[in-house]
């Protein structure tokens, strides 16, 4: 038997999801491994903002735009809730390999939470 509309919803809106982090490499079960450094001050976690479920899916209003420190390479990204648990693990399409300082953006789209059932 399958969840309802509604039942979908309150899962998903029952998930705070508050903020998320890029990695060089796969984050691992716990999310922490490959982290970018914060060292310098270039680099910090973004804060999230997703918006209410619809037919189970919670979509971000925006892209989330993040600054990259130099001689960092960027292939995944992690999404956290309000415990500083895993809600989402994603791996963007290409690693992405900055010399210089630069920037780097998880995309609204595709970045979705979805209860399914």
């Amino acid at each position: 038997m399958s969840m309802s509309e509604k039942s979908k919803n309150r899962a998903a809106n029952a998930i705070i999801a508050v903020e998320a982090s890029l990695h060089s490499g796969a984050p691992g079960a716990n999310g922490s491994a490959n982290e970018l450094s914060v060292a310098g001050g270039i680099y910090t976690r973004k804060a999230t903002n997703y918006g209410a479920a619809e037919d189970g899916i919670r979509q971000l209003p925006a892209d989330i735009l993040f600054d990259v420190p130099p001689d960092s390479a960027v292939s995944h990204y992690v999404i956290w809730d309000e415990d500083g648990d895993v809600v989402k693990v994603g791996a963007f399409a290409e690693t992405e390999t900055y010399a210089a300082q630069g920037q780097h953006k998880i995309k609204a789209a595709g970045s979705e939470i979805v209860i399914t059932g």
